[in-house]
């Protein structure tokens, strides 16, 4: 299930900011930094009280992990990538990062094509370190749990990458988001946090509604991420080139019209995505027409409302 940011790079949204009084008042305590020359993580945590309730945040940076994997390649002469990249990355992660994921199958394409630009890499690697891509992630999770109240823990695992052309986050499940980075896929910070709000959101419907029994249809991917759009851009406007298509589309979409309840994959990602007569990312821009025109309908709902909302009370609304 594509369920991660999986419109593509570009595709990132926004909202109005948290006022510095609420921010205060949520981020109640941070945890020391892991920096255990052995560990393949560096880890910052930090815990948000509110409400009777306790959200526990865990920034899982990988850079040690790549680093492990860029020696042994090189000493190996890179034999056997795939197989060293499970060992040295992602096993090490797995309990943190993978383990029990609803929709663990969608990292598999990441898996199983290991990094081969080391020199993309190991700039990836540095980038880390810079102290305003820590505080951004972190704040643009303050913000979300603000807005919306997500699993007790969340771990948010930044994996570098020397990927260029490829979605850059994905929500693995309840609590499990994987953040990929570069200096190539986010045009500056603020459409990296408004990717991690957009999973952010993912992670916390998926906590409270996901159900594995109930097939996915066409309807719920469009819900689904169509409401992620416009969580992140509630939180962050303009920070995306989504496009929002009109009338010129009438006829695109009968398409959707007539396969609702479609449980065809690759029939749902080719609307979603674009492709043959369908314009670029149709099915995220559709989703978030609709769940959009919903909220606008329906004013006083809390964000905690409309993302409760079913993909058929959304849908019935006229868009």
């Amino acid at each position: 299930m594509s369920n991660c940011r999986l419109f593509m790079k570009r595709w990132t949204l926004s909202i109005l900011l948290v006022t510095v009084a609420m921010l205060c008042i949520a981020c109640s305590s941070d945890k020391p930094v892991e920096v255990a020359n052995n560990s393949p993580f560096v880890t910052d945590s930090f815990t948000i009280d509110g409400d009777g309730q306790r959200q526990e945040f865990h920034m899982i940076r990988l850079q040690n992990a790549l680093k492990n994997y860029i020696t042994k390649a090189n000493e190996n002469q890179a034999a056997n990538l795939p197989g060293l990249y499970d060992e040295t990355v992602f096993q090490p992660a797995w309990s943190v990062c993978f383990d029990k994921g609803e929709y663990i199958g969608i990292i598999e394409s990441i898996r199983e094509n290991p990094p081969t630009n080391f020199n993309r890499l190991e700039k990836a690697i540095e980038l880390l370190d810079n102290p305003d891509f820590t505080k951004t992630i972190k704040d643009a999770l303050i913000k979300s749990q603000a807005h919306l109240q997500g699993p007790p823990i969340i771990n948010v695992c930044v994996l570098p990458t020397d990927l260029i052309e490829t979605s850059a986050a994905y929500t693995v499940g309840s609590g499990k988001i994987l953040i990929l980075y570069n200096q190539y896929l986010y045009k500056d910070m603020e459409e990296l946090a408004s990717t991690v709000a957009h999973e952010y959101h993912h992670s916390a419907w998926t906590s409270s509604y996901y159900d594995r029994s109930k097939p996915l249809t066409l309807l719920d991917y469009l819900v689904f991420e169509g409401k992620a759009v416009a969580f992140q851009s509630m939180l962050y406007p303009g920070a995306t080139s989504l496009p929002v298509y009109g009338e010129e589309q009438a006829g695109n979409r009968k398409v959707i019209d007539q396969n609702l309840h479609s449980t065809n994959y690759p029939l749902m990602q080719r609307i979603m995505f674009g492709g043959d007569e369908l314009p670029l990312a149709f099915g995220y821009s559709e989703g978030y027409r609709m769940v959009q025109a919903y909220i606008n309908s329906h004013p006083s709902l809390s964000v905690e409302q409309w993302t409760a909302a079913t993909p058929a009370e959304i849908y019935q609304l006229p868009k």
